[in-house]
C-alpha cells in the first residue's frame, strides 16, 4: 500500500536530483564557456603591435595585424591593419 509519505518522499526525491542536475549543468557551462577559446579575449587593438592580432579598420571593421616592407627610417616589425577578407 503507498502511503502519502511514500509519495511525497519520492516527490522530495525527484526535484532534489531535478535541481542537482540543474547545477551541475550550469556548472558544467561555466567550465566550457572558461575552456573556450576567446572567452577572455581583450577587444581588437586601434593600432598594431603585434602581428596577427586583431584590430579594427578605420571603416570599424574588423581585420588583422598584418607585417609589411618598412619604410625607409622605420625599425621593424611594421605592421598594417588589413582586412580579414
Amino acid at each position: 500500500m503507498v502511503t502519502v509519505a511514500r509519495v511525497l518522499t519520492k516527490i522530495e526525491g525527484a526535484r532534489l536530483r531535478g535541481a542537482l542536475l540543474s547545477r551541475l549543468v550550469q556548472l558544467a557551462s561555466l567550465a566550457l564557456l572558461a575552456a573556450c577559446p576567446g572567452g577572455g579575449e581583450q577587444p581588437p587593438a586601434a593600432a598594431c603591435v603585434k602581428a596577427y592580432e586583431k584590430c579594427t579598420l578605420a571603416s570599424g571593421v574588423l581585420g588583422v595585424c598584418d607585417t609589411v616592407d618598412c619604410a625607409a627610417g622605420q625599425t621593424p616589425p611594421c605592421l598594417v591593419c588589413r582586412s580579414q577578407h
